[in-house]
């Protein structure tokens, strides 16, 4: 059991503790098991989501399974069996051991989702757990769960048009996050495009269906979003609610940050949180924090910098440059005796690297000094 919680188990491990449990008539290894994972005996079964009954129906069907022990226990039991293995092991993992097989030398034209638990840089996170590590991948169509098919290109990700109102993908949720350096784009199935700025992640579902389209963002976003009156699109975070119908905007909701922003650069939208809602006209900015809710006229060159891969300073205090410093280069900043109060001017090309960087902030006026991945900002 414990191999299976570390994921170093192999199938026939696996299969032999299947086995095990089906020949227990008492149901004690089901016990054993779910106590071994903190579920009770009698929620195993319960705590299953949709996608996970929908792998341990591959595991009852799958014909690596001990048959001769299978005919001898009922249904029922085979899925508490299915449900104890499925929570121990884990989703993604799982179905790598159990996942059917197409035949042999059957040709294909698309990359094929595979599960990398430890993939680095820009990830696909699937609804049944599987990650995919983008920047691993060629140009080319993949093809992912239920048949839903995917364009990458030049480093974006399209999601097929077709199958944006497939009410039965409606309730799969795929995620892309983004780590430190490394913004990416990508078309959601509505046809609406955003940019997603480092350390950000939004979670979609795979189809709009029920007149409503609704994203959740971490980090930053830049929404083009496509038009549609009977399906308002809505992206939501821990901080604000930001409604809209087609119109472009800017979202910027890091949890290091002071302020949660929505800036709006045409058409309307409305944000909300909790009792509190306005409505945006183009060029205007609301910020909020716990005890803030302002609308303010935006400074759209420097809102909107990150996305052409710039950043834009414009008298910008140091302690908002730094962080998004550390977000595009993957350093850390440290501030030995506290951070300089000087406002900084000018702007810094991402492509340009970080030592470059560092040298226009010093030109700048900023006394710094970088050491391997750390960059140490002084007082005058």
């Amino acid at each position: 059991m414990e191999q299976a919680r570390s994921r170093q188990a192999t199938q026939e491990e696996i299969t032999e503790m299947l086995t095990l449990i089906a020949q227990d008539e008492e149901g004690r290894v089901i016990a054993a098991l779910n106590a071994f994972h903190h579920v009770p005996d009698s929620a195993a079964e319960a705590a299953l989501t949709p996608e996970l009954y929908a792998l341990a129906k591959e595991i009852l069907a799958a014909d690596k399974l001990p048959a001769v022990a299978a005919r001898r226990l009922p249904l029922r039991r085979w899925w508490q069996v299915a449900a104890a293995v499925v929570l121990l092991a884990g989703a993604s993992w799982l179905w790598l051991q159990y996942r059917p097989q197409g035949k042999p030398g059957s040709p294909t034209a698309q990359q094929p989702v595979a599960d990398t638990a430890t993939a680095r840089g820009t990830v696909l996170t699937l609804s049944d757990g599987r990650k995919l590590a983008l920047d691993s991948l060629g140009n080319g169509e993949i093809t992912a769960e239920n048949g839903t098919r995917l364009v990458f290109r030049n480093g974006s990700l399209q999601y097929n048009a077709a199958a944006a109102t497939d009410s039965t993908l409606a309730l799969r949720y795929n995620t892309i996050t983004t780590p430190r350096g490394n913004p990416f784009q990508l078309t959601l199935p509505d046809g609406t495009r955003v940019w997603l700025n480092a350390v950000s992640s939004l979670t979609y579902p795979l189809a709009f269906a029920h007149g409503q389209r609704q994203v959740a963002l971490t980090g930053e976003g830049y929404f083009e979003v496509a038009a549609n009156t009977q399906a308002p699109f809505i992206v939501t975070n821990n901080r604000l609610q930001t409604q809209v119908l087609g119109t472009a905007f800017n979202m910027k909701c890091y949890d290091d940050e002071p302020l949660a922003q929505t800036t709006l650069v045409n058409g309307a939208v409305r944000v909300t949180k909790e009792n509190r809602s306005t409505l945006l006209q183009p060029g205007q900015q609301l910020s909020a924090a716990e005890d803030t809710w302002r609308v303010t006229p935006a400074d759209m060159e420097a809102v909107l910098a990150w996305k052409n891969g710039q950043l834009q300073l414009n008298n910008a205090d140091i302690a908002t440059v730094m962080r998004q410093v550390a977000r595009w280069y993957d350093v850390t900043v440290v501030y030995p005796n506290g951070v300089p109060d000087i406002p900084l001017d000018g702007y810094v090309q991402k492509e340009a690297g970080l030592e470059q960087a560092v040298e226009i902030l010093k030109a700048g006026g900023l006394h710094c000094k970088l050491e391997n991945k750390t960059l140490i900002i002084f007082h005058h």
